[in-house]
């Protein structure tokens, strides 16, 4: 037994008090901090006052005390931690534990992290490294999501089959292991729409053989989302740990099915492939069905989000691929002799002549692809080894988003808001094809007042149909242009006009002449930027006066790709101006898009994951440049000096920010990349 009179040398050795009965013999740990220091005890010549067993005795009262106090302490903290999150339990300060080699006592002070049981037993399985287990508490504790929801954020775990089944088997619970299982396994429900399926991670399963309600998730000790399930069931549900990457995979494919239909939908071609008719298509394709090959490529190019599918027929055979994010990916890759019959049931169901394989023809059709009403738009074009065949995918059931959604800025979002409720002007917006332009078209007609004005447009075709709008196609084969539709639409008493596109000097010209008899014009134009409208106008030889009264805000934008939130890590400047190099982008490039990147900066870089398809981005943003026509800009274009420098150089003292500029705030802010910017604006 230790000397009880023996000084107290290092505060953070683990010290044997003892006292006069052998059972109150404790061991504690040092004294903790802020605790004063126990004083040294008396020489054994010198007379104390009290007795040693009474010093003694009176010491390890304190001592206890104090570890008590200590002990409730950190019950709170872990009772705190394990309401907010089961998986994990608080960090503890550990002291008195004897040192490492070359450890020194600074560290033997340090929080380390415990988590609960469960993963504990995960950890020392070896299916989860300690360093990935503080990684998701560090990640669950700064974004304010559960530890196993930030496990599922780490793509080297997303699709870990080993820890998810480990978690299953100490959860003892059951494991879903791939997209194709839980496919089988779904069930569906009105009130589980996609936004609650992918913000709570679960999704609705069939019930068991004894009837009881089960839901797959990513985190299934989430008591909310399982008290959430189980109120809408009137039973208690019982989770069903899935792999996050299956997860993700299946709740993609099935954005639409899990949606109510709407009415008015039942005379639309229905679409809807099971997975085994997938699997057999996929092993034997040339034995397939003509009528399930086209619906299978729909399906599947529909639940990627693609916007236009092209099929192409090569000497190797017939090759599927579907434009997502503006980037075009093969899919799949067919038999050439399917190609022909392929192409007359789309013909078939586009209204078209079958017969006719030498002339370019278009068409519509109208599918409901689980549950997703789509208008698809056809064309034909002939080649040397058969007709090339794109359809450009409409879904009616997508969100118009308004104004706010459009990811403007401040005071973009105040100009073209001032703009719209204007009693007149004349609204132009520019850009290439596949620029957003008919979307942004579309919110500013979402954002006008639809009830005390009357709105009509004039399209072609007409994408979206929306509420409380009078809209209008174009016929040239009757004559119906813009020009005469809008010549039409004037006699009509509107209050908001939106033209396609001023394609024509008569088109514009009309349209210019709308906006000054006291209404608001929306058009599309081509041209480079907001500068280049005025110009465009001018080169139409309409009247610079006409042009500088009619005119009050310019719009040009492009879309750029939103770097993916999954996989996205942060590198130093150097390391992205080596990969910009590497791609042939030059210092005279980077000057004149006027970038200027910092070597030592660190910048957000996607490395590409399954959520993104391994391309890095995932969804599109538009990137806008807005021109207000101000006095000195009017006065400028009246005066016949039309310097395309000079009116670039007053809108830049009048506030504009060009594209490149906003897309380089972009870029500060994480959202997209350097290499994006370059593909989109190119040489500026």
């Amino acid at each position: 037994m230790a000397n009880p009179a023996m000084p107290l040398g290092d505060p953070d050795a683990t010290v044997v008090v003892g006292a006069a009965d052998a059972d109150a013999t404790l061991v504690v740990g040092g004294a903790p901090a802020g605790a004063r220091p126990a004083a040294p005890p008396a020489s054994p010549s010198s007379s104390a006052p009290m007795s040693g067993n009474a010093a003694r005795v009176e010491f390890l009262r304190k001592v206890q005390a104090r570890a008590q106090a200590k002990a409730n302490e950190a019950k709170a903290k872990e009772a705190q931690a394990k309401a907010a999150d089961p998986t994990l339990s608080p960090t503890v300060t550990t002291t008195g534990a004897p040192l490492a080699p070359g450890q020194s006592k600074d560290d033997s002070k340090r929080k380390k992290a415990f988590f609960s049981p469960t993963i504990t037993k995960l950890v020392s399985r070896g299916l989860l490294s300690q360093r990935d287990a503080i990684s998701a508490s560090l990640r669950a504790r700064d974004q304010g999501t559960t530890f196993l929801g930030a496990i599922a954020q780490i793509s080297t775990l997303a699709g870990d089959i080993a820890f998810y089944q480990g978690l299953a088997e100490e959860a003892g619970l059951g494991f879903i292991a791939n997209d194709r299982e839980l496919q089988q396994m779904l069930s569906e429900a009105e009130w589980l729409t996609f936004k609650e399926a992918d913000v709570r991670g679960c999704l609705l399963l069939k019930p068991d053989d004894l009837g009881g309600a089960r839901y797959a998730a990513i985190d299934p000790f989430d008591v909310i989302t399982r008290d959430w399930i189980s109120d809408r069931l009137a039973q208690r549900a019982t989770p069903v740990v899935v792999l996050p990457a299956a997860f993700q995979t299946v709740l993609g494919s099935l954005k639409t099915r899990i949606e109510p239909p709407k009415t008015g939908d039942e005379s639309l071609v229905p679409i809807d492939v099971s997975w085994q008719q997938e699997t057999k298509l996929l092993s034997e394709p040339g034995a397939a069905d003509v009528p399930l090959v086209v619906d299978y490529i729909l399906q599947r190019c529909h639940g990627q989000g693609a916007s236009d599918v092209h099929l192409e027929p090569t000497e190797e055979g017939m090759v599927v691929r579907a434009r997502l994010d503006g980037i075009l990916h093969e899919q799949s890759r067919m038999p050439l002799a399917l190609h022909s019959a392929v192409v007359s049931r789309i013909k078939v169901l586009g209204g078209m002549d079958v017969a006719e394989r030498r002339r370019p023809q278009d068409g519509r059709i109208r599918v409901m692809i689980r549950r997703s009403p789509l208008d698809i738009r056809v064309s034909t074009l002939p080649t040397v080894l058969g007709e090339k065949v794109v359809m450009r995918l409409l879904d009616d059931s997508a969100v118009r988003p308004s104004p706010e959604q459009l990811g403007l800025r401040d005071r973009h979002l105040r100009l073209i808001l001032d703009k719209i409720t204007a009693p007149h002007g004349m609204i132009l917006i520019s850009g290439p094809t596949g620029s957003g332009k008919t979307t942004t078209l579309y919110s500013c007609l979402s954002a006008a007042d639809r009830e005390r004005r009357n709105v009509v447009t004039i399209e072609d075709p007409v994408e979206y149909r929306l509420k409380g709008v009078h809209q209008m196609q174009v016929n040239e084969k009757i004559g119906l242009t813009f020009a005469s539709g809008l010549r039409t639409i004037l006699r009509q008493d509107p209050d908001v006009v939106m033209v396609g596109e001023c394609r024509d000097a008569e088109t514009a010209r009309m349209a210019v002449q709308a906006s000054l008899t006291g209404h608001v014009v929306f058009s599309t134009i081509h041209a480079n930027d907001c500068v280049g409208v005025i110009s465009r106008l001018l080169d139409m030889q309409i009247d610079p006066f006409l042009v500088a009264s009619a005119v009050t805000l310019s719009i040009s934008q492009r879309l750029v790709r939103i770097a993916c939130k999954h996989c996205s890590v942060m590198v130093e400047g150097r390391e992205v101006l080596r990969q910009l190099r590497a791609e042939g982008v030059s210092d005279e490039k980077m000057q004149r898009l006027g970038l200027s990147i910092d070597e030592r900066m660190p910048l957000s870089q996607p490395t590409g994951c399954a959520n993104c398809r391994h391309t890095g981005y995932s969804g599109r943003q538009d990137v806008f440049e807005m021109l207000e026509v101000n006095a000195a800009i009017r006065k400028l274009i009246i005066s016949g000096n039309h310097d395309v420098d000079e009116i670039r150089r007053l809108a830049n003292e009048s506030g504009m920010t060009t594209m490149a500029a906003n897309g380089i705030q972009m870029v500060a802010d994480g959202r997209t990349t350097y290499a994006e910017l370059f593909r989109v604006f190119g040489e500026g």
